[in-house]
């Protein structure tokens, strides 16, 4: 009755209309936020699968460590208690035919020896610290105790190490000089391994831990800030 009665009035003067009837040229609500969905919809799903720019994706890159070369060898000195007598053995062999290692030099035990593990390892810091050799690979049998009797040589870093990263980080990060594995601790075929990549790497002074080990130099020498 309501939409007979105003049938004659425009649709701005607000006739009553029945449900769903729509006035000439009246623009349907739902349909048009419909289309404003799909709309911004469509637009955000363009946005999300545009292709980068080679401008937006652009990375500095990062220099890679530094990998020994050919005619970079390294001269080193091997030693062990008796308890790690064994593994020093086969070492020295695999470094005595390695391209990447210019001499080795051995400062015992032999066979039947039994010099305590501190003279071992301070003999071995010592031709490092006076420039006769690059680098030590020691061995007992937690490779702890030759590690701290090595560190005691002034000018020495002596770690540690029965895995990879650490064997790395040992020299890009600290740029120690002697290597330690302990016989009693880490399989035979591992440590051959770990020595095989321990002669790749070589310490980058202008690295940013060069500053670093600086820090650890100077509180030796007695000059830290």
């Amino acid at each position: 009755a309501a939409a007979a009665a105003t049938a004659g009035l425009l649709p701005r003067l607000g006739r009553a209309r029945p449900h769903a009837e729509k006035s000439l040229g009246t623009p349907d609500a739902g349909a048009v936020s419909l289309a404003l969905i799909v709309r911004a919809v469509h637009g955000a799903l363009a946005d999300a699968t545009a292709k980068p720019t080679a401008e937006s994706t652009a990375q500095p890159p990062s220099p890679p460590p530094r990998k020994a070369e050919m005619n970079d060898k390294l001269r080193i000195v091997v030693g062990s208690d008796d308890a790690g007598y064994d593994y020093k053995e086969v070492l020295k062999r695999d470094l005595e035919a390695s391209e990447l290692v210019a001499a080795v030099t051995d400062v015992g035990v032999d066979a039947d020896g039994h010099t305590a593990y501190p003279k071992v390892a301070i003999a071995a810091a010592e031709l490092v610290a006076a420039g006769e050799a690059d680098r030590a690979l020691l061995v007992c049998g937690t490779g702890l105790g030759v590690a701290i009797a090595a560190n005691k040589v002034k000018g020495i870093r002596a770690v540690t190490a029965h895995d990879s990263f650490s064997v790395e980080r040992a020299i890009l990060s600290n740029n120690a000089q002697v290597l330690t594995f302990g016989q009693r601790v880490v399989g035979l075929e591992l440590a051959r391994r770990l020595a095989r990549e321990w002669l790749t790497y070589r310490f980058d002074t202008s690295s940013a831990s060069a500053a670093k080990v600086e820090l650890m130099c100077a509180y030796e020498e007695g000059t830290a800030a």
